[in-house]
């Protein structure tokens, strides 16, 4: 079945969307023995700890990844700018051996017509 211009297709795959604090809830309820031995407050305050890390842990590989990705990019961009100044060169050098052949063409068709015109 197509809607718009894409094909719809339904590949079987259920994605739950669950909200953050209902994810923290179970992570409680799965922990009897350690809510036995440090009580709700001790889980509580040690799943915040978890989260603090883990935010801390994105931000450090997500700051990680952009420095890499701009160094790789710089590096990149001017290998590009290199390549396109030899091809600049080269270019210029066709462009001179098309303007040459142009105007020995021009020259030689100018010179057929003054000849011809000097026979008559």
């Amino acid at each position: 079945m197509l809607f718009g211009l894409t094909a719809y297709f339904e590949d079987g795959i259920v994605v739950a969307r669950v909200k953050k604090e209902e994810a923290g809830m179970r992570a409680y309820a799965a922990l009897p023995g350690l809510r036995s031995r440090v009580g709700n407050d001790g889980v509580l305050e040690l799943h915040g700890l978890i989260e603090s890390a883990q935010e801390d842990w994105k931000e450090d590989v997500l700051d990680t990844a952009c420095d890499r990705f701009e160094r790789r990019l710089s590096a990149e961009v001017g290998g590009l700018r290199v390549e396109m100044a030899q091809m600049h060169g080269s270019l210029r050098r066709w462009m001179f051996v098309f303007w040459i052949g142009q105007l020995m063409a021009t020259l030689s068709i100018v010179a057929m017509i003054l000849r011809a015109v000097d026979l008559l």
